[in-house]
């Protein structure tokens, strides 16, 4: 497959997607109420998370990395919540993996993807400049 047909492909998907969550946002879907509120209710964010059991520092991990990759999402809602829910230094712990695992994806796709366009380096690691 060439590079051309690569992108075409991803940019295809990526266009596909903007398109759901525009519908979604557009036709008011229970999906975007909950999420809505789970990000400005803490205590609703608390409950939600509390209510996975053994389970609820993987789901917060999991909103703390979807808090860095996807910009919209507040971070100054969840990180007093993992306090709340784990004790401060559990919390700090699982936002700390989960703001890495973000960060690390958030990377990887500008290196996967970005790559291509911006070159292979700078001209200082490049050994040009």
């Amino acid at each position: 497959m060439t590079d051309r047909a690569r992108w075409a492909i991803v940019t295809a998907i990526l266009f596909t997607l903007l398109a759901v969550v525009v519908w979604l946002v557009a036709v008011d879907a229970p999906i975007v109420r909950f999420l809505i509120r789970l990000y400005r209710d803490k205590k609703f964010l608390k409950d939600t998370v509390r209510a996975w059991g053994w389970m609820a520092p993987i789901v917060f991990i999991a909103i703390q990395a979807l808090q860095v990759i996807i910009s919209p999402i507040p971070g100054e809602i969840t990180g007093p919540v993992g306090g709340a829910l784990f004790g401060t230094w559990l919390g700090l712990f699982y936002s700390t993996i989960g703001l890495t695992l973000g960060t690390l994806f958030c990377f990887w796709v500008g290196r996967r993807w970005a790559s291509p366009w911006c070159g292979h380096g700078s001209a200082s690691t490049t050994g040009t400049g």
